[in-house]
């Protein structure tokens, strides 16, 4: 039996989209960005949670730079610009390569499905991570 964590959506940037964000346009468009939604799946979203709690401000979770925001276009009169999660925390990432020794022996479909897109994506690969 699956036990349930916390939804969130992990946005994969190209490293260029993302460095120019840091350096020029302080904002990410999500609309660039693959995203991959994980609904409530404990082993990922646990690890997750174990690497920010593990954390400092040099990696390997760290929050967005200051004045960076995520994007996210909703309709053609609507976006919302974001630097905080859904439980008011700054908006964190990750590189892809710390999801290379993951191995989920339990997780949803979906959750081992997300993990081996991740495993494939160049190490230094900015990944967003947004709890929802």
């Amino acid at each position: 039996m699956v036990s349930l964590g916390r939804d969130c959506r992990l946005l994969v940037f190209q490293r260029d989209v993302f460095d120019s964000a840091e350096s020029d346009q302080k904002f990410l468009p999500a609309s660039v960005a693959s995203i991959l939604r994980l609904h409530k799946d404990y082993e990922f979203t646990t690890f997750l949670e174990d690497l920010l709690d593990s954390s400092d401000d040099s990696g390997p979770i760290v929050p967005l730079p200051v004045g960076v925001s995520i994007v996210f276009f909703m309709n053609e009169e609507t976006t919302e610009m974001l630097e905080e999660d859904g439980y008011g925390d700054r908006i964190t990432y990750v590189a892809a390569g710390n999801f290379r020794q993951l191995k989920l022996e339990e997780a949803l479909p979906a959750a081992q499905a997300a993990l081996a897109y991740l495993q494939i994506l160049p190490p230094d690969t900015p990944v967003v991570i947004y709890w929802e």
